[in-house]
């Protein structure tokens, strides 16, 4: 899948970064406490939404946002982002901006 991404955000020749986020469960919470895994529930219209006001934004060319939604354990993946844009300075900030959109439509219940 990952590869899939890049080699066709890669088409495009204009393309000079590609930033990967890779948000995986962790054992502890932000408090500390134990973990044994998330339920995770995602809205597919929200996550869209996000993915095309992305690739709107200047320099970014490429766009692709993946949420494993269910009953997850510890040490797999919760959600996959990716960006192509043309430079640094206009990846980094998206990508920030896409991994907090989308932290906001999500659901995640600890178990």
């Amino acid at each position: 899948m990952i590869e899939d991404w890049i080699r066709k955000a890669k088409e495009n020749p204009k393309v000079g970064i590609v930033l990967l986020h890779n948000g995986i469960v962790r054992a502890t919470s932000k408090k500390g406490d134990v973990v044994n895994g998330l339920i995770v529930k995602a809205e597919e219209k929200k996550i869209k939404d996000i993915e095309n006001e992305a690739k709107k934004k200047k320099g970014i060319f490429y766009c692709k946002i993946k949420i494993n939604e269910g009953k997850l354990k510890v040490g797999e993946d919760i959600m996959r982002v990716l960006v192509a844009a043309d430079f640094r300075k206009n990846c980094f900030p998206v990508m920030e901006e896409i991994v907090g959109r989308v932290k906001d439509v999500i659901s995640e219940q600890e178990i």
